[in-house]
């Protein structure tokens, strides 16, 4: 990223912006080995100083030789195990997580160890020592726990796999307790004080999950937990290991309707299909219905071998799928779509219709009583449509077309526009205005015989794509109406940098006299919590002279597929399915203040209450 361009990149705003912390990416695997290390043997020195500080000048080399000594066996040796057992048990996770992981406990004992022996060599009491080290253990257990449920997906056995750091650690600290002049228990009484702290911070763990997990809960109908966890795995891995159920009975279920567009040449083969779940593809990364425009073509793509666009419908993120688990149900209405699909009789003449008025444009393409209608304000920043805007616009193009079908083109946004253009464009709005009278302007292009080509190819086998861009293909529809020719090309990213899309829109009309327009299925697989609404199409995949070679092999060989067309529609509701609803984001960024609001509060004091606990029992045993 150039620094003008990094310079404006967006960050999140107002509760959101606790999350910042997960935009920070992990050293590399051997910083974090050498950092572990260097820590273990320096906690193992400064230990074994101060519990030989009487002979330290004396003996300094034998003093010295002793820290090593329990740097070695007491944190390094335990620290390795746990890795070598979590990646056995967890193979796809990457070792640099599992090292990150055992690190930060290694972190915290260290310091325990160290607590311990200048605590009993303060007070001369030696118990203390063990009761401090002990304590120190036992809390380390909370952290492998919560790895265990976030990072590592052991949702039921969690319990058990966090006991694994703990226990070696008490294990291989025995051999060196003389040397930190600490007296050694039995194993027997040893453990039994551990695991009687470690229920202590069981308890504390279960307690702060319900501190996480209820208020979304009880606002929004699914488990709070479930979502921090789906956005650390997404952080970590790019994918969400666990698939919550949303199951509480007031999580939000709406009819979401589909809209499945069939294009067959005259021997009844597929050619291709426009496929629009009324849906937002969002809020980012394998969350919710993220993802779902690259899997529902590659779904389509693989049972129909035709090419198959993802359209962008005119809604907001209150349409985004509460979870992916969602994503059967779309893959059920697509295919049902393409099977139930009814030819439309529109006596083989279609229409291209074009409206505009200040920097709304408004084109409808006409297949008898249907219609597909493509909103956008490009250059200009084109955003979101908001539900209730969207019944409004679909009202006024009933003037037009008894069943229109409304595109969000979503091609366009950059950071220095004025807030309210970067927000969904809401009912009443000057932008909402500029539409309505769009509407009303449209007036035919061109009438004629509907004849069709598709042409699609995967853009990372073309050019050098960046994080801007997500998997799947950039898909070509050439259309034409007589003689007139419209060419959408659509590619799988969150909105598009207007400098790309004019430059591209520019050569389609120069080198091949027809409108053309460039349309993202605004897919929030490219967003993360360290790539915003910002990472749009352009910002890292360059214009470059390979991409208009790419564009230009498409055109060309959508061209060479045109023929005469049939056209089938079929219109599938998705019953009880689960979105966030009405005000979905504003519920929870209420919902998170809140949560954010009481934790701050309430979980360092059942931290320090806990620790107090396990710390009188750990005693008292």
């Amino acid at each position: 990223m150039e620094k003008s361009e990094a310079s404006k990149f967006k960050s999140y705003e107002g509760a959101l912006s606790n999350v910042k912390v997960f935009s920070k990416s992990l050293p590399g695997t051997r910083t974090l080995l050498i950092i572990s290390i260097i820590y273990s043997l320096l906690i193992g020195i400064i230990s074994s100083s101060i519990a030989g500080h009487s002979i330290f000048l004396s003996n300094l080399g034998s003093v010295m030789a002793s820290g090593v000594l329990v740097g070695i066996v007491a944190l390094i040796v335990p620290f390795t195990m746990t890795i070598i057992a979590f990646k056995a048990m967890k193979r796809y996770v990457t070792l640099k997580y599992i090292l990150f992981s055992s690190m930060i406990s290694l972190l915290s004992y260290g310091v325990f160890v160290m607590l311990s022996v200048s605590i009993a060599s303060l007070t001369g009491i030696a118990a203390l020592g063990v009761l401090v080290i002990l304590l120190g253990d036992a809390a380390i257990y909370a952290w492998w726990f919560f790895v265990s449920k976030i990072l590592l997906n052991e949702r039921k056995a969690s319990a058990l796999t966090s006991l694994i750091q703990p226990t070696l650690n008490l294990l291989f600290l025995i051999p060196v307790f003389k040397i930190l002049l600490i007296p050694v228990l039995p194993l027997k009484i040893l453990l039994v004080k551990l695991y009687f702290g470690i229920f202590v911070f069981l308890l504390i763990a279960y307690v702060i999950i319900y501190f996480i997990d209820s208020p979304i809960k009880k606002s929004l109908g699914y488990s709070g937990f479930d979502v921090f966890t789906q956005m650390l795995q997404d952080w970590l891995f790019n994918v969400n290991i666990m698939i919550p159920q949303p199951i509480m009975s007031n999580s939000p279920s709406y009819n979401v309707n589909t809209d499945t567009i069939v294009f067959k040449d005259p021997s009844g083969k597929v050619k291709g299909i426009f496929f629009v779940p009324n849906l937002h593809y969002g809020p980012m990364g394998t969350i919710g219905s993220s993802n779902f425009p690259y899997l529902l073509e590659k779904y389509s793509v693989g049972n129909y071998k035709a090419t198959t666009i993802i359209m962008h419908p005119t809604v907001s993120d209150d349409y985004n799928a509460v979870s992916s688990s969602e994503y059967g149900k779309v893959k059920s209405a697509l295919s049902q779509g393409v099977k139930s699909s009814i030819r439309l009789n529109f006596s083989d003449n279609s229409e291209f219709y074009e409206g505009g008025y200040k920097t709304a444009k408004v084109t409808l393409i006409k297949f008898g009583s249907f219609g597909i209608a493509t909103f956008t304000r490009a250059p200009r920043v084109t955003e979101d449509i908001a539900p209730e805007t969207a019944t409004l616009f679909k009202s006024a193009l009933q003037a037009y077309v008894k069943h229109p079908i409304m595109i969000d083109a979503h091609n366009a946004r950059y950071e220095s526009a004025p807030k309210k253009e970067l927000e969904s464009v809401k009912i009443n709005s000057g932008i909402a205005n500029d539409y309505i009278k769009a509407i009303s302007s449209l007036h035919r292009i061109s009438k004629g015989k509907l004849k069709a080509g598709f042409y699609s190819v995967n853009p990372a086998s073309k050019i050098n794509c960046g994080v801007d861009i997500a998997p799947g293909n950039m898909n070509i529809s050439v259309l034409s109406f007589g003689k007139f020719k419209y060419c959408m090309i659509y590619f799988n990213a969150n909105n598009v940098k207007p400098q790309f899309r004019e430059s591209l829109v520019n050569h389609i009309r120069k080198k091949y006299g027809m409108y053309g327009e460039v349309y993202s299925t605004d897919t929030h697989f490219v967003n993360s919590f360290k790539l915003t609404a910002s990472n749009v199409l352009g910002l890292h995949t360059k214009y470059s002279k390979e991409l208009e070679k790419m564009v230009d092999q498409g055109i060309e060989s959508a061209v060479e597929d045109m023929s005469e067309c049939t056209i089938g529609h079929s219109s599938i509701k998705m019953k009880n399915f689960k979105i966030w609803g009405a005000n979905g984001r504003d519920k929870i960024v209420t919902t998170l203040n809140s949560m954010i609001a009481i934790a701050k509060l309430a979980v360092p004091l059942v931290i320090i209450g806990g620790f107090f606990l396990a710390a009188w029992i750990i005693y008292v045993i």
